[in-house]
Formats: structure tokens, sequence, C-alpha cells
């Protein structure tokens, strides 16, 4: 009988020993799935966002401006730019729009992913869905009270306000004096409310609800 309570008092003190190793052990990283297709969509988000939603800088460009969010799967990603075409002397303004059909772009290339891993990234970008066409300034006459209000606009740089997972804004403003290229993360700045302003304008005339011109096209080089 003492040999049997011995036995299980040794084993019970063994149990608890290795209980306590277990616990006390530092733990194992594992790489999930999910961990792999978050570092592949880090890798790629920026590249597929200058490939698709480009920054417009072109000789006749006036202001560029696009959005998207530092987690990459929240609000949809949006772009447009402002030029001037000069006609016989007179210059008319045309606005240029990008934004995702449905789901945003980051979304969109994570399902992919995890569709098809093996795939290149070259193969997301063909698959994605995205609205892209033109407004003239004969479609929208806001077009140029927004250049307008974009001369009276200031800068309002705060540089002690601390923003968790903000929108990035990013704009290209051409002027005589200089060019002005900024990526801005707060909501109140002056130049950002500008260009919300002027994309709720361009969504009053009508651009919004134009059908898709192109739903997926070739990346560029």
């Amino acid at each position: 009988m003492r040999s049997l309570v011995a036995y299980s008092f040794t084993h019970w003190i063994l149990v608890v020993l290795i209980a306590f190793s277990v616990l006390s052990s530092p733990p194992v990283q594992v790489a999930t799935p999910l961990d792999a297709d978050w570092t592949w969509l880090n890798e790629n988000f920026h590249n597929v966002l200058d490939h698709m939603f480009a920054l417009e800088k072109g000789n006749d460009v006036l202001v560029s401006y696009r959005s998207y969010e530092t987690l990459q799967v929240g609000d949809p990603e949006y772009s447009f730019s402002i030029s001037e075409r000069r006609r016989e002397g007179k210059g008319s303004l045309f606005a240029h729009i990008h934004v995702p059909d449905g789901q945003p772009l980051g979304r969109q290339l994570l399902a992919f992913h995890k569709e098809f891993l093996a795939k290149p990234i070259d193969e997301a970008e063909k698959k994605l869905k995205f609205k892209d066409w033109e407004l003239t300034e004969r479609q929208c006459p806001a077009l140029r009270i927004a250049i307008q209000k974009l001369a009276q606009a200031r800068l309002g740089w705060e540089f002690d306000t601390i923003i968790m997972d903000p929108t990035v804004h990013e704009l290209y403003v051409h002027s005589y004096t200089g060019d002005l290229d900024a990526a801005i993360f707060d909501d109140a700045n002056p130049l950002v409310r500008w260009a919300l302003e002027t994309r709720n304008s361009m969504k009053a005339c009508g651009a919004e609800n134009i059908p898709s011109t192109k739903s997926a096209r070739d990346p560029k080089d």
C-alpha cells in the first residue's frame, strides 16, 4: 500500500513539473496563413496603388489627389486629377477619376492571394475591378470653382497631432511659383478638406454614377 501511495505521489509531482515546464517555456511563433497573406499584401500594396491609381503629375496637371487607408483594407481608395487642356488659346478643365468598383483594392488583392497563392502580383493586378473615367468642365462647372478655391487654401500643418491608423491623403499641386508634393494624415487639414469638398462636388455632378469604362487592365511597366 505504501509503495502504491509513493508511486501515485511521485507520478503527480512529475505531471506538475511537466505542466510548469510547458507553461513557463517561451511561446513558439508559428506563421499562420493569415499572417502570410497580410505580409504579402504589405509588400505589394503600394506598388499596385502606384500602378493603378497613380498620383498624376503630367505637364497639364494642375492638381492630383489620392487617398487610401494605412490598414489597406478599410475605406475604398480614391484618386482624381484636374488638368487644363488648351485649344485655340482657351483653357478647359477636365478631371480624371479612379475609384474601386465594389471592394477596396486592398481587399481585392487579399482575396485573390488567398485563392491563388502561387500566382504573381501581375496576375492579381489584372483582376482588379475599378472605375476610370473623365469629367469635363462642361459636365461639371464646379471644377473651375474648385481650382479657384485651391489657390486660396492654406497649408495648415499640425506637427503635434497623433492619429492612429489614419487615412493617407496625397496631393500634388502645380503652380508657377513651385510644385507641392505632400502626404497628409490629418483629415482637418485645409488641403484635405479642399480635396474632399472637390470630390463631393464631382459626385454632385454625377461622376460617381457614370458606368465603369475600365474594370481591368494590364499593369503598367
